[in-house]
């Protein structure tokens, strides 16, 4: 199940690393190292999440020979699962 990530204010916070579909790895490494997040979810242009993706789930990625400039897929085994806004 895919869940909005709208915090309540229609806002996401800036310490959050958003990933738009067609984001690559290198997208993602760079996002990551900006934010400090140490996660990137990957949402589509409502704000749905698709997956998210951790800097060792990118590092896997890397070593099994995922290339840096290939569009990031989502993992069929790894859809997100959600609870409703406000939680937390």
């Amino acid at each position: 199940m895919a869940g909005n990530i709208d915090m309540g204010q229609g806002s996401v916070p800036p310490e959050l690393s958003i990933l738009r579909p067609g984001a690559t790895m290198s997208d993602a490494l760079a996002s990551l190292t900006a934010t400090g997040a140490g996660i990137a979810l990957l949402c589509d242009a409502d704000g749905v999440l698709l997956a998210l993706f951790t800097d060792g789930d990118l590092r896997r990625m890397m070593l099994s020979g995922f290339s840096i400039e290939a569009p990031l897929e989502i993992p069929p085994d790894r859809q997100p699962h959600t609870g409703p806004a406000g939680i937390g």
